[in-house]
């Protein structure tokens, strides 16, 4: 499994973040054409993901099974559209959770949350001489229809996207007035 969390950093204790999109690429390019739906409008579409409990607002978690591109591509990106909103607000997008396309939301009461596009890899995978093995901060990787974990390698992959993601987003938190855009998180090693 891979691990993720997203958390903001900011002097403001009122505020809750939202994984509301999530897409893996083989590349870190968002609009790749090779692509998987991790999370969309706040709801699971990977058969392995998991939302997991959060110790308060400012946090999101969640895992997946990692996998590998059968194109011979040994690496993944994860780019995540996160909702920042007010954690007093009942109503907010960020509070109503997964919402499928159904026509008419509730529209939050101070206006539409702020959007903040995360982009974080490259996930590298790779084979040892078994063609068993993900290596670096792969996780699983598909061989011939199976999948096969390195644990180790996952627990390093979550704790520098946790890392490189809560950077990311104190980094925007601060500039609370500028145009949300990419923001490249690079690796910590």
């Amino acid at each position: 499994m891979i691990h993720v969390q997203i958390q903001v950093n900011s002097s403001d204790t009122d505020l809750q973040v939202f994984p509301h999109t999530c897409v893996a690429t083989p590349s870190n390019d968002p609009d790749d054409k090779t692509w998987n739906e991790v999370i969309i409008d706040g709801c699971a579409k990977l058969p392995t993901l998991q939302f997991y409990p959060s110790p308060g607002p400012d946090r999101g978690r969640f895992g997946f099974q990692a996998f590998a591109y059968t194109s011979g591509v040994d690496m993944v990106y994860l780019h995540c559209n996160v909702l920042l909103c007010k954690a007093s607000d009942p109503n907010s997008r960020c509070a109503q959770g997964c919402q499928p396309p159904s026509g008419r939301r509730r529209r939050e009461a101070e206006g539409e949350p702020e959007v903040y596009r995360l982009i974080q890899g490259p996930i590298v995978v790779g084979q040892d001489q078994n063609g068993e093995h993900a290596r670096e901060t792969g996780g699983t990787t598909t061989t011939g229809g199976r999948q096969v974990t390195a644990a180790g390698a996952v627990v390093g992959a979550c704790a520098v996207l946790a890392i490189a993601m809560s950077v990311g987003l104190l980094y925007k938190a601060r500039r609370h007035d500028s145009q949300a855009g990419y923001s490249v998180l690079q690796n910590i090693d």
